[in-house]
């Protein structure tokens, strides 16, 4: 598959090929895990004819050929005589939003209620295969944070989760915890956001599926580690965040200095604790918008001495 890429690659050189616009920018054509590929382009139909060329090169050279029954094609704002010509163009079955890709479903919107059922489902499947044995409470909360926790994981490491499903996944985990069953009248003595605090501090030790998710989606961009999303992020963040926090900064400095104590102490924890502790990235993904427009006034503007100085009047 590492010489398909490079046929993508080959592809996305030439002059007559359209980039979708979102992936203009970085020159990005397609996602690939295994044999399950994605491939994005601009709903051109001279784009979708070396695009089917470059799978027949692959077919010659590998001896691997797309299925066309399992393949489709996604469009996006097209009018019907334009998919009609890229479909000829590629002999692919028309697809719609959203799909499946990696057993999560692929939109192009925030992820609903919806589209998460299959996750909600699912677990409700093992709780009510676990409820049929006799399981301890202990048991319980060992299945709750190895199995039901590791499937929603792998979901809340990918996207960020509608509340409404993170609630009805902590009443689910709740039920089944406190009653052994997904279904569970009783309300417990011991609420669910004490529950899911450490040992030592009173709780059993579950993991808060909010906090959880949040801290999942945040290590994809300090972690820096996907190339792909440092890409995206710097293209999408370019020239805009920075200028925008760097304008909030001076408003701020500059209410700093005419105004009282009591309205300077609220300023600089506002713009310490908001600011700058949200986009304070340093060691992890470089994002130009960020840290080389925003952090770096920061460090100019000097907005630690300000903490500093307050600090030391009080």
């Amino acid at each position: 598959m590492e010489y398909f890429t490079r046929l993508l690659k080959v592809a996305g050189n030439n002059p007559q090929f359209a980039y979708h616009p979102s992936c203009r920018s970085i020159r990005l054509n397609h996602l690939m895990s295994a044999d399950d590929v994605i491939i994005f382009c601009k709903a051109h139909p001279q784009t979708l004819s070396i695009i089917h060329h470059t799978l027949m090169a692959f077919f010659y050279y590998a001896g691997l050929l797309a299925n066309q029954e399992k393949s489709q094609i996604v469009f996006g704002g097209c009018t019907p005589t334009l998919q009609w010509q890229c479909l000829e163009a590629i002999g692919f079955q028309e697809g719609s939003l959203p799909m499946r890709y990696l057993g999560v479903p692929v939109t192009a919107s925030r992820l609903s209620k919806i589209e998460c059922r299959a996750l909600v489902e699912k677990i409700m499947g093992k709780i009510r295969l676990w409820a049929t044995k006799s399981i301890f409470f202990a048991g319980r909360a060992q299945l709750l944070n190895s199995i039901v926790f590791g499937m929603i994981s792998y979901w809340a490491s990918i996207f960020i989760l509608p509340q409404e499903v993170i609630d009805q996944l902590n009443q689910i985990c709740r039920n089944y915890l406190w009653g052994g069953k997904a279904e569970y009248q009783k309300s417990p003595y011991i609420s669910w956001t004490k529950t899911c605090t450490p040992r030592k501090y009173g709780g059993i030790g579950l993991k808060n599926l909010g906090a959880w998710n949040k801290a999942c989606i945040a290590k994809l961009i300090v972690s820096g580690s996907n190339r792909c999303m440092k890409d995206t992020l710097n293209s999408r963040v370019r020239g805009i965040i920075g200028h925008h926090l760097t304008a909030v900064v001076k408003a701020s400095l500059t209410a700093y200095h005419g105004s009282g104590k009591r309205a300077r102490t609220t300023l600089s924890k506002k713009a310490t604790s908001g600011c700058f502790g949200r986009w304070n990235i340093r060691d992890g993904v470089r994002l130009y918008g960020l840290e080389q427009q925003h952090l770096d006034t920061h460090q100019q503007l000097g907005c630690s001495s300000i903490k500093d100085s307050l600090s030391k009047a009080e």
